[in-house]
């Protein structure tokens, strides 16, 4: 991205392609996160895509007619991610010179390696009627960039 205003264009016309985009400038690293995709994935294959399965018929589902694979995701997006809520947003850093930031992706607390520390000075604001979706500002030290992992919990 080439501007914070980039990631609100993103934003306002929910036109995002990834689920975290992001934006440094030499005071903050602003990362905007777009969690619904990854919710209804995953309560897709917590048990939702059987019991669907149970009662669709690829030929006369909404979308693809080939699979219900599509059905799944949409049926968790629009009835099951907005009974979610953020629990616990943790932010862990690696501090460096001479390269952009970069958010990389962390499964779990074991997945954060050396060097990176627990992070504080970050404030967060939520997208609006998307609970799941929310940007992250992390205020940076000048002349550093950073590799970021966040782990966020998520709970009904």
């Amino acid at each position: 991205m080439n501007s914070a205003s980039d990631l609100d264009v993103i934003l306002k016309n929910g036109s995002n392609k990834t689920d975290v985009v992001y934006f440094e400038d030499a005071n903050n690293l602003i990362v905007d996160f777009y969690l619904g995709g990854i919710a209804a994935k995953t309560i897709g294959e917590d048990g939702l895509f059987e019991t669907i399965q149970k009662f669709v018929d690829p030929a006369n589902s909404a979308g693809d007619k080939t699979t219900i694979d599509d059905d799944v995701t949409l049926y968790a997006a629009n009835n099951m991610v907005g009974l979610y809520r953020l629990d616990d947003i943790q932010i862990y850093i690696k501090e460096y010179k001479g390269s952009p930031s970069e958010v990389v992706s962390a499964d779990s607390i074991d997945t954060i390696d050396n060097g990176y520390t627990k992070a504080s000075d970050f404030t967060y604001q939520l997208h609006g009627k998307k609970p799941l979706n929310f940007r992250l500002i992390y205020n940076k030290k000048l002349g550093y960039s950073y590799s970021m992992k966040a782990l966020i919990k998520i709970q009904a």
